[in-house]
């Protein structure tokens, strides 16, 4: 059984040999991400204008706003041309999540 378990992981290392050394192959070819995070404590029109110039300056695909302060009205109307959003309302005044 010990033996077994040897073996595979020298096979693995192996493949991960010849595909490193073709030249060719990235050690990892997934896709590129920019994420960010920010706490903006409401999200005002300057504030979102800003989040939407940031989005497109620094090509972001990701985006964990917390503290949003919108109600659940505004959370559903809420948008940034090209992107995607879930979101959460606090309750009560203040929190919430957005991403």
């Amino acid at each position: 059984m010990y033996w077994d378990t040897g073996r595979r992981a020298i096979s693995s290392i192996t493949r991960t040999r010849l595909l490193l050394s073709g030249g060719d192959v990235e050690e990892n070819p997934g896709p590129s991400l920019r994420g960010m995070q920010w706490n903006p404590d409401g999200l005002t029109q300057a504030k979102r204008l800003a989040l939407h110039k940031t989005f497109l300056e620094e090509n972001v695909t990701f985006c964990l706003l917390s503290e949003k302060k919108l109600s659940c009205a505004e959370v559903s109307s809420f948008t940034i041309a090209g992107y995607q959003h879930h979101g959460v309302s606090h309750p009560s005044q203040g929190g919430g999540v957005l991403i």
